[in-house]
């Protein structure tokens, strides 16, 4: 994985994770004011996560807030800004978090088996979305493979 990226991943610290999600969120409901509902929604989820000091749950929001803008919810330009936003604050963006999860996507296939539950679930993800992809047909069965392989092991 890159090591620009793994502040959000691996070595994030809470608070870094926390400030991620309420930047994605607080861009979204300005540019959106429709959806101002899902900033209440995420402040009360993070709330809760917070109580419990969670960073496993704030990973999870974390990596749900970078999935909401980056399956084709916002314009390309809208993505630009947001993602200008990103390096400002946090020095890496989105596009930087799917590199690096494109490449340790590429580690695992390369090594054959997958080690824990976050490379499971990161290999889920991306199977979940090339699943409907014909033209990526022989990568998702190659991802199955993997998901199959750590889910016969558990």
């Amino acid at each position: 994985m890159s090591k620009k990226l793994l502040a959000l991943d691996k070595t994030a610290d809470y608070a870094t994770l926390r400030e991620w999600c309420i930047t994605i969120c607080s861009f979204v409901s300005k540019v959106y004011p429709e959806m101002s509902h899902m900033e209440k929604e995420i402040s009360e989820a993070i709330e809760k996560i917070d109580k419990k000091q969670s960073m496993r749950y704030m990973r999870v929001l974390c990596k749900e807030m970078n999935w909401l803008v980056q399956d084709g919810y916002l314009p390309d330009s809208l993505m630009d800004k947001l993602n200008q936003i990103l390096t400002e604050k946090f020095k890496y963006n989105l596009v930087d978090v799917a590199a690096a999860e494109k490449d340790e996507i590429q580690k695992i296939l390369k090594r054959g088996r997958i080690r824990n539950d976050r490379e499971y679930e990161l290999v889920k993800n991306k199977e979940d979305e090339v699943y409907d992809d014909d033209s990526q047909f022989d990568y998702a069965e190659s991802l199955r493979s993997l998901l199959g392989g750590y889910e016969m092991n558990r």
